[in-house]
């Protein structure tokens, strides 16, 4: 089967992956630039952490794509329990997120954050769990 070369690119360019550490990285910041806003009432913290979920809010649909061109084209679109906790946990992270959007909640960022850490440690396992499975093998049979 001849792979498109949008799948490629977005594949062996590891698009996800940059994508998903783009949002990673701003919405622990976003929220501790939110909870320091709230402590000592300082207002452009409040509107630097809005503007950090509003990237996060306009990556996560392309990460989320890029994901599951992942997820065909590395894994044959199988079905497995772990993919299908990852696919929910983002799901619902993403909600927080246009939650938090609409309604500026340091609760709903606070769920968004954790929605997607758990996303982030499924990811990790999907990953690197396959990729260390495969390198014992390796070394054992030397």
């Amino acid at each position: 089967m001849e792979v498109p070369l949008l799948a490629r690119l977005v594949t062996l360019r590891n698009v996800h992956p940059i994508l998903t550490h783009m949002s990673n990285g701003l919405t622990p910041a976003a929220f501790f630039f939110s909870a320091v806003s709230q402590l000592l009432d300082i207002a452009c913290l409040k509107e630097a952490s809005y503007y950090m979920m509003l990237v996060v809010g306009l990556i996560t649909p392309f990460t989320m794509l890029a994901g599951v061109v992942d997820w065909k084209y590395r894994y044959d679109f199988k079905r497995f329990q772990l993919m299908d906790r990852k696919i929910v946990t983002a799901v619902v992270g993403y909600a927080f997120v246009i939650a938090y959007l609409t309604t500026e909640s340091i609760i709903a960022l606070a769920l968004a954050l954790l929605f997607f850490a758990i996303t982030g440690e499924y990811g990790g396992r999907l990953v690197h769990g396959a990729v260390n499975s495969a390198l014992v093998r390796k070394y054992r049979a030397k």
